[in-house]
């Protein structure tokens, strides 16, 4: 078979030297290495994070922020004219609060509607002092009218109140639907109700009330944002008999991205504490208290460790903010510090006990040190691909991972590398790896029974008798390696995996998709409270949106007339946009108030003559004053607002923002200038229609790069295929279970995925490399039981490691870390039973069917009890090797 070798022998031979010369300086590299960390940590003077969330979440060059720059340009906000529905920015600034009953389903309960409308006299009353002058919401509110916008809902209940139309005694209200009465205008109090019972043309019940209070930015943007922290927390420390309240800030997704950080912090004690334990346990034989490595294990974590640091500390010296998906990344590099330290030992028993140090630190990295270097470049590779995602939180994640792997690669060869030289110098001179003080082996005949438990260890240099084995290492070498001696196992192994392949690929069928920004807060909190009601029950009528013509129409033509009414009902057609009621259409209107008034299509100038002294004065239609911009000779741009529907999902709503572009650009060409669709919502809309083609290149391109790595360095290239298709077999898994588990395809997920590529390549690569290195003269099934009785073990430390690390999250209240623990346990368990099954299994089948056996040996294909034989020969380790 042809090897493509020659790049992993000549680093084969790079570790043998740079072995050699780490076994002559171990102090004066671990010091070195030591130094440079804390040099690099410095860099945390220049430690920044960013927590806004749209820049995060949302890609950084899209359509979507080119149209809000047009609407904003177009028509600016001016809060001394402010309608809701003209908003262009989804962080308005505001104030909004949802109210439900305590007891029962219906708000419009005269208690509760009393309690709901004393609380609302007592936020717009509030006095709150700065530099000893007061002010309230009379003093920061946007106003409509020059009196402040409020919910029209109480206006009206407080009038007919009043009014005597209602009274205590019915226990009720009832309001009048879809429409009220409020400042002159037709309100659509839809917006304001959540979970409505209508009957008769009333709301007689419902279960949510949505108060927003719009405040006013620019030179008041401090005034506005006193007020709001001191009535958000206001709000929700008082005492309510009636109602519930949950609070949503402008700013409260950058808030809880905020919060989420500090949560997480404590949990990443927690994880810290559980690896050292976990590490040192696995690491100890207690029946040998010199081969033991419980100092040793310590100094992978610590070297783990100090790749974190390393990689934060650099990346902040760059100035690239960090942020709360980033706070994962300890968690990562933590689990894959420990997978290169459980390699590095694993290989280091793997060598001849009673040669010398110098000689089993050649043995260890020679074969260790490729093969971690073969994951830490094909993780690096995985990072770096996603660095290019448009995604800012996806860019920043895979960036300090990419760095955080290099810089474990880094410490594991040199921090590491120097203390198992110092360590191993320890076992040479059988001293104890606790105490370090020089001990008797466990042959010597003055040892007593507590002292064989407590003290002794290694190996006498004067007697035959061979060092300890762990027992871990002995299962995996005398009873699970046999497993694939044996015919009937090799088909059941083929049929698990089949059974698991059909549910994975069912999974990626069923996937859901989209991030909801209730996800991004904290769970329980009163921000991610309010966004869930607000998905769950204020979905119907959807966002608004604008339809913007941004260049001059000669309006007064019939022609022109006809092409701009066919245009809007062409957006009525879609399935997204509700019913020509629900819209605002500033040329609709006057074309039917000019038919209404038996007015002939006016001139140019009768028309704007009409328009600004006979249509815009009255009350009903002076919001229209919004959506025109005059100029000289006509109308330079102008706009209409149009209701969508039928949007509950992430999917639909990206769905229907790219529905009404495609609108956009037909009604663009029957008009014969630009029309821009645009809601605040959208740019939060993109990544959902991004998400899956991002996926699949992001991917896509990580295992094709993964693959090259592995074809470059394993010196096997079908082996090296082999690699790929089982990353790719584990990724379907873990996306296929995904949906089992709840988890939706988005940036978070999405940014995991990644992850699995990197953790999926660590579980199969070294199997596959120590197999392609091993003697090809061998029967496959013995090369590959030798293979696992060396990694078998050092592979279930890496699973348990990580798992033990993530599953804390499990418990933090935030769906970003609780998928981060998900997605990385779905990788942990598909790559332990690849690497442990089903790719040993595939290299056997496929070693059989590609290698030449001779006819000789062909009756004793499925003898384990030959196989198994030769198997223990193999293991036995020989002086020298």
């Amino acid at each position: 078979m042809f090897k493509t070798d020659y790049i992993e022998r000549a680093l084969r031979r790079l570790f043998i030297s740079y072995s050699r010369l780490l076994c002559r300086y171990p102090f004066v590299i671990a010091i070195s290495s030591l130094l440079i960390a804390a040099g690099l940590g410095s860099g945390f003077a220049f430690f920044s994070y960013a927590s806004g969330t749209e820049d995060l979440f949302t890609p950084q060059e899209s359509q979507a922020r080119n149209d809000r720059n047009t609407i904003a340009d177009l028509f600016p906000v001016d809060f001394d004219s402010f309608l809701p529905d003209r908003v262009i920015k989804a962080d308005q600034r505001q104030l909004s609060v949802i109210l439900s009953a305590v007891e029962g389903d219906n708000i419009l309960n005269f208690k509760v509607m009393a309690e709901i409308l004393s609380l609302n006299a007592q936020i717009i009353s509030t006095k709150i002092s700065v530099n000893e002058t007061e002010f309230t919401f009379e003093d920061v509110c946007s106003r409509w009218n020059g009196e402040c916008i409020e919910n029209p809902i109480f206006q009206y209940l407080g009038d007919q109140y009043n009014n005597g139309v209602f009274q205590p005694a019915e226990d009720e209200f009832r309001l009048p639907f879809p429409n009220i009465l409020y400042q002159g205008n037709t309100i659509n109090i839809e917006t304001f109700l959540g979970g409505n019972l209508v009957q008769d043309g009333f709301v007689i019940q419902a279960k949510y009330l949505l108060v927003p209070y719009f405040l006013r930015e620019g030179q008041d943007d401090d005034l506005s944002e006193l007020w709001i922290n001191e009535l958000q927390t206001e709000i929700l420390e008082g005492n309510y008999s009636f109602i519930d309240v949950a609070v949503f800030p402008s700013d409260g997704l950058d808030q809880a991205q905020r919060s989420l950080t500090r949560i997480v912090v404590p949990f990443f004690s927690i994880t810290y504490t559980v690896l050292i334990t976990f590490a040192i346990t696995s690491c100890l034989m207690f029946r040998d208290n010199v081969q033991s490595k419980t100092w040793l294990a310590y100094m992978g974590v610590l070297s783990a460790s100090l790749a974190i640091v390393s990689a934060l500390g650099l990346l902040s010296y760059c100035k690239v903010p960090f942020n709360q998906v980033a706070t994962s990344v300890p968690f990562l590099i933590l689990g894959i510090g420990l997978d290169d330290m459980f390699i590095l030992i694993s290989s280091w028993r793997k060598t001849y006990a009673k040669n010398s140090v110098e000689e089993r630190m050649e043995d260890t990295l020679a074969d260790a040190g490729v093969s971690i270097t073969i994951t830490s470049l094909t993780d690096f590779l995985a990072f770096l691909i996603g660095s290019i995602s448009p995604l800012p939180a996806i860019k920043v994640f895979c960036l300090y991972a990419g760095v955080a792997v290099l810089f474990d690669l880094f410490y594991q060869i040199t921090l590491f590398g120097s203390s198992m030289v110092l360590f191993g110098r320890l076992e040479a001179a059988n001293r104890h790896s606790w105490t370090c003080l020089r001990v008797r082996p466990r042959s010597d005949p003055k040892n007593s029974k507590a002292y064989n438990i407590c003290c002794s260890g290694g190996a006498s240099k004067k007697v035959s008798d061979e060092p300890t084995v762990h027992l871990a290492i002995k299962f995996f070498q005398e009873y699970y390696s046999r497993l694939f001696t044996h015919f009937g196992t090799i088909i059941s192994i083929i049929f698990l995996y089949l059974v698991y392949l059909g549910f994975s690929v069912y999974g990626c069928t069923n996937i859901g998709e989209g991030l909801q920004l209730k996800n991004l807060a904290e769970q329980g909190s009163s921000i991610h409270t309010f966004l869930r009601i607000q998905a769950d029950e204020f979905n119907d009528p959807g966002p608004s949106v604008s339809v913007a013509i941004t260049e001059e129409l000669p309006y007064w033509e019939l022609s022109v007339r006809e092409k701009l009414l066919k245009s809007i009902d062409c957006f009525h057609s879609s399935e997204f946009i509700k019913s020509h009621n629900y819209t605002q259409c500033w040329f609709v209107d006057f074309y039917e108030f000019l038919d209404g008034n038996q007015i002939v299509m006016p001139d140019r100038d009768s028309f704007m003559t009409v328009l600004r002294d006979q249509f815009l004065t009255p009350p009903q239609s002076s919001r229209y004053n919004l959506d025109i911009n005059f100029e000289e000779n006509g109308i330079s741009s102008s706009r209409c607002i149009i209701t969508t529907q039928n949007v509950e999902t992430a999917k639909k709503q990206g769905e229907m923002m790219l529905a009404l572009r495609d609108l956009a650009t037909s009604a663009s060409d029957l008009v014969g200038v630009e029309i821009v669709v645009f809601s605040p919502g959208f740019p939060f809309y993109e990544q959902y229609i991004i998400i899956i083609p991002q996926t699949i290149q992001t991917l896509g391109i990580a295992v094709a790069s993964m693959l090259v790595v592995s074809l470059i360095l394993i010196p096997n290239p079908l082996v090296a295929i082999l690699v790929s298709v089982s990353v790719i077999s584990i990724l379907t898994g873990v996306i296929g279970f995904m949906t089992f588990w709840g988890v939706s395809l988005e940036s978070i997920s999405l940014i995991n995925l990644v992850l699995c590529i990197g953790f999926s390549v660590d579980f199969t690569a070294h199997v596959a490399y120590l197999f392609a290195s091993s003697d090809s003269s061998q029967h496959p099934s013995i090369r590959v039981s030798s293979t696992l009785a060396v990694l078998g073990y050092p592979i279930l430390q890496s699973a348990v490691s990580t798992i033990l690390g993530v599953a804390i999250l499990l418990v933090v209240p935030s769906y970003i870390f609780q998928t981060f623990a998900k997605i990385i346990i779905l990788v942990m368990i598909f790559g332990l039973l690849h690497g442990l099954l089903f790719v040993p299994v595939a290299m056997v089948v496929f070693a059989r069917v590609t290698f030449q056996v001779a006819e000789r040996d062909e009756s004793k294909v499925w003898d384990h009890g030959h196989e198994n034989q030769a198997y223990n020969d193999s293991m036995s380790p020989e002086p020298g090797n």
